[in-house]
């Protein structure tokens, strides 16, 4: 069924701190970013007036967990779809459609793998 790949790699599901992760300003710290029980980051410097650039880098650093689970679904969905399709997603999804959810789908895992702390390429 589709959505049951997700553990197929052999990647560990969750090995930051899980989310939900959110943000505050405090002045003298400048933007936090937080879970529920501990702290994650700082974003920009706390030493100068914060700017809205710094409120917008809180706010991506604060949605990593989500994405991630977002990331990991349609990594699992493209794998999935290709998995009950076989030969035939050519067919029912045209070639050039097939070799661009091929190519997103590689990408997704290696950033999965790089994420997790796996080296993808040479790299960690």
């Amino acid at each position: 069924a589709l959505g049951t790949s997700r553990r197929r790699w052999g990647c560990p599901v969750v090995k930051h701190t899980p989310g939900p992760w959110r943000t505050y300003y405090e002045r003298g710290r400048g933007w936090s970013i937080v879970s529920s029980d501990r702290f994650v980051a700082n974003a920009g410097n706390p030493m100068s007036i914060p700017t809205r650039q710094d409120e917008a880098d809180a706010r991506l650093i604060a949605a990593a967990p989500e994405m991630m689970e977002a990331l990991r679904d349609c990594a699992a969905w493209a794998e999935d779809l290709a998995y009950e399709l076989g030969d035939r997603i050519a067919e029912v999804i045209g070639e050039s459609n097939r070799i661009e959810l091929a190519e997103a789908a590689d990408k997704a895992r290696a950033l999965i793998a790089h994420i997790d702390g796996y080296k993808v390429d040479g790299r960690e």
